[in-house]
């Protein structure tokens, strides 16, 4: 079976409690992530593009987009998907519940159903042809490594506790350019919380990786089919999203995926 193959990466958001909190705890008081006075709840809810959710300051651009394009033929220098953004649809989640799903690090994404969008044109299949079941097998990570080298290389970022103290100077001087107090209040316990978290593994869980291998088998949808005309429609054809994700920054909320959705062609 021939493929294209969507390269896809970037940054996305997912503000969530971290162990030691229990999974469905709103704000966080003992693990990394915490939500601070005036800011939103956790929902756990994994965002693959900015669509005017909170975001705190230093948050990298939310956005997952397909890098380059290849098929049977080599790297494909001109399609319609090209730039395309890549999302997961239907607000899911990393699925541990406590243990009672899934240990730590080892959470399935439910739902996993992946969208490609690029102007009009939509393209989008699911897992399953209805919702996925307990114990959610085949959405959970084949593995979770330190890949210091791989992370670095892809988030740019070489030196993570490095980073948050810089951080952490911005921050302070944030402080001294606001009037409002409350506010520097909230900013000076965002800096407390770093300071608290670098000494602890925080560079360690920066550089580890989790890794997918998800076939997609659900059905089908696509708002343009004449615009992607190379690409197999059968739903008897399985897709393929193989990504990894690693790049935790707890202070913002934001992990880094890097990734292919393998789709069939039947162009050759």
């Amino acid at each position: 079976m021939s493929f294209l193959h969507l390269k896809f990466s970037g940054w996305f958001q997912c503000r969530l409690a971290t162990t030691p909190d229990p999974p469905d705890d709103a704000r966080g008081t003992r693990g990394a992530m915490r939500a601070l006075p005036g800011e939103p709840d956790f929902d756990r809810i994994i965002r693959f593009q900015d669509t005017g959710q909170f975001r705190r300051s230093h948050t990298p651009p939310i956005a997952v987009k397909v890098d380059k394009i290849f098929g049977p033929a080599g790297a494909v220098l001109s399609h319609p998907l090209i730039d395309a953004q890549i999302n997961l649809e239907d607000s899911p989640v990393f699925k541990g519940e406590n243990g009672i799903v899934a240990g730590e690090a080892l959470e399935p994404i439910v739902p996993f159903k992946i969208s490609v969008t690029k102007n009009s044109l939509k393209l989008t299949r699911g897992s399953t042809q209805g919702p996925p079941k307990y114990p959610f097998a085949s959405l959970r990570p084949h593995s979770f490594a330190s890949e210091p080298g791989k992370v670095a290389e892809s988030t740019k970022i070489y030196n993570y506790p490095e980073l948050l103290v810089k951080r952490t100077l911005a921050l302070e001087q944030e402080i001294t350019e606001t009037l409002e107090s409350p506010k520097a209040v909230v900013i000076q316990r965002r800096i407390d919380i770093i300071r608290q978290l670098l000494p602890t593994r925080c560079e360690e869980l920066f550089q580890m990786t989790l890794t997918y291998h998800i076939g997609l088998d659900g059905s089908i949808e696509c708002s343009d089919p004449n615009t992607v005309a190379d690409i197999d429609f059968n739903e008897r054809k399985q897709w393929i999203a193989q990504f990894w994700i690693g790049g935790w920054d707890f202070d913002v909320a934001c992990m880094y995926i890097n990734g292919y959705l393998s789709i069939p062609v039947s162009k050759y």
